[in-house]
């Protein structure tokens, strides 16, 4: 064939965009699998019968599979910020970009007098609270803010005022679960001390002045305190930044399983909407067509359930903590599942030190050996080894864990040795402690990479200052690129956790600065430098932001287009496939010069 041959046949090959204008909400889909924008099916009737809430996907190796993206959304009842975040974020909207101070106590933010005139009928109780303490400090500058918990269990008690002690609303409020009878005694120790800093902050003088609270009672304070610890759930951004407490007491009936269907997310406001952040609950797995949605032995088919802790961890921590907080011993498939000695659990888990790629429990004295779920072999190993190397891991995630904000650079000091100490061990990057520590480094390069870059801008740069830059980058990004294999192995796709550290390492791949200096659209063949540079590496960018809006669509929905990150990745998406195209369309210029306009000799 002629090279005019070629370039014809290439002309009518249309290049697909990962990127549509349009994703129709609440329809049936078949997800083509090299497009992230789902496809109305044509098929007649599946557009009809299925539900609004409901969409059909294409999942890799299962074919056509019926997802329900969001099941529920409301607006918290209360919501309040976190002390560090109470200067950042909108106290009722939690819109970062605050430009108004209540006057009146100099505590609390808002994006602009809308926001603060809403908040109003809660807040001016709050006001005088906030102002009492205020006067009460030395600092009048920088006064001590009560911590979220009192402040928020003061806003539950407002909120019961403003709509009636007797009304549906604080009715709600009062029906959540007590523990009140079975408190441990660490738990009685926190409630008391919490009750005192409540009756502190309201300004109480006498026992009677609590009754305007609907507080009769030293058992109704127990009460109020026991129900926030078990019902208040954490507000977050919508890139999953904790930010505050929420409660909700239509979310709040929801049930708890380690392995969950369903997620509580704040997406962000649709469409740019103003008001108090949205929460939304969002199926997440996949129900085939005449399947019955049973997750655990002892729910019914159908039932709806979250998680109450993080996923990630491994039963024996996951099941302290539900005993701690909550009060009950979990009984989820996946608990039931790490009871199995022969459950090879991702969470605790080496990896086949024959490297074939699969993995082993971790060894322990009854068990000391590891037995390959991929070779199927069984090896010999150092138990002692092993466990010292998860115990040092534990010590220092906690010490890392507390140190990451007050002391970054001797945090990331700790988590760079003990990570190698782990991985020379054979941890799998989806154990504990591991994971943990790997997310922390991120947290902590990501930190340190974003003050570099607003150290260096606007200066006229050296090349040594643009190499250490460069390194910074690429050594969050193998970091990152870690944890995401981790949360792969942890976590089911689609989930918020997971889809938003995809999106993350999507953009970090984006922002190489040395891509526009490389003129090359791959890595050589025997090149295994990871992260890539040049376009290798704006394609990498590519592939990881088109896999993050797939996950995003499920974990945030469809609806909201992932929430405010999936738009994010949707206006990048569109810029980095205008940039690949100047690549493709220069490379293929100096292919023209240099071969179809060579002269003939």
């Amino acid at each position: 064939m002629s090279f005019r041959g070629l370039r014809a046949s290439r002309d009518k090959k249309q290049a697909k965009s990962f990127v549509t204008d349009q994703t129709p909400p609440s329809v049936v889909h078949d997800n083509p699998p090299d497009s992230i924008t789902p496809t109305p099916s044509e098929k007649p009737g599946f557009r009809y019968d299925l539900p609004a809430s409901m969409e059909m996907r294409v999942v890799p190796g299962k074919g056509r599979a019926v997802f329900s993206i969001t099941l529920l959304h409301c607006r918290p009842r209360v919501l309040v910020l976190s002390v560090p975040n109470i200067s950042r974020y909108c106290s009722y909207c939690c819109a970062e970009l605050v430009t108004k101070r209540c006057s009146a106590c100099r505590t609390v933010w808002y994006c602009d007098l809308a926001c603060q005139k809403w908040d109003w009928t809660l807040h001016k109780s709050e006001c005088d609270c906030l102002g009492r303490v205020r006067n009460l400090s030395s600092d009048q500058e920088n006064p001590s803010i009560p911590p979220d918990a009192v402040r928020c269990l003061a806003r539950i008690s407002f909120a019961k005022v403003k709509y009636g002690l007797h009304s549906d609303q604080a009715k709600e409020l009062d029906s959540f679960h007590s523990l009140k009878g079975a408190l441990s005694q660490s738990a009685q120790t926190s409630h008391t001390q919490l009750a005192h800093a409540l009756v502190q902050y309201l300004g109480v003088e006498a026992p009677t002045d609590l009754e305007q609270y609907g507080i009769r009672s030293a058992g109704d304070l127990v009460d109020l305190i026991s129900r926030f610890s078990t019902n208040t759930h954490t507000l977050t951004t919508p890139n999953l930044t904790q930010i505050g407490l929420a409660v909700s007491p239509v979310l709040s009936l929801f049930n708890h399983s380690c392995e969950p269907n369903a997620v509580l997310v704040f997406p962000g406001s649709p469409r740019g909407e103003k008001g108090s952040p949205s929460m939304q609950l969002v199926c997440i797995r996949d129900i085939n067509p005449g399947d019955e949605v049973s997750m655990d032995s002892t729910s019914p088919a159908g039932v709806i359930v979250v998680s109450y802790v993080d996923t990630t961890l491994p039963c024996d921590q996951r099941r302290t903590q539900l005993k701690d907080t909550y009060g009950f011993d979990c009984t989820c498939t996946l608990c039931q599942r790490s009871e199995n000695p022969t459950y090879v659990d991702p969470r605790a888990s080496i990896y086949c030190p024959a490297r074939c790629g699969g993995m082993s429990f971790f060894p322990t004295p009854e068990r000391p050996y590891v037995e390959c779920t991929a070779c199927k072999k069984r090896a010999p190993t150092e138990v002692e080894a092993v466990q010292d190397a998860l115990r040092i891991g534990q010590e220092a995630l906690d010490k890392v864990t507390a140190l990451q904000d007050s002391d970054p650079a001797y945090a990331s000091k700790i988590a760079t040795n003990i990570i190698s100490l782990l991985t020379s061990a054979g941890v799998a990057n989806g154990s504990h402690p591991l994971l943990g520590l790997l997310r922390s480094q991120h947290y902590l390069l990501t930190i340190s990479l974003s003050s570099s870059a607003d150290a260096i801008t606007g200066t006229t740069l050296t090349a040594s200052v643009k190499e250490e830059h460069q390194k910074l980058l690429d050594d969050a990004i193998r970091t990152a690129a870690r944890v995401l294999q981790g949360l792969v192995e942890v976590l089911p796709m689609g989930h918020p956790i997971r889809a938003i550290h995809l999106s993350e390492l999507g953009l970090l791949c984006a922002t190489d600065e040395t891509a526009s200096n490389v003129p090359a659209l791959s890595l050589p063949a025997n090149e295994k430098v990871f992260p890539p540079t040049g376009a290798a590496r704006l394609q990498l960018a590519i592939n990881y932001l088109v896999e993050a809006r797939k996950e995003l669509l499920i974990a945030f929905g469809a609806g909201t287009e992932g929430g405010d990150v999936g738009k994010k990745v949707r206006e990048t998406l569109i810029q980095l496939e205008a940039e690949m195209g100047i690549w493709k369309e220069g490379v293929k210029t100096a292919w023209k010069e240099q071969v179809l306009d060579r002269p003939q000799r």
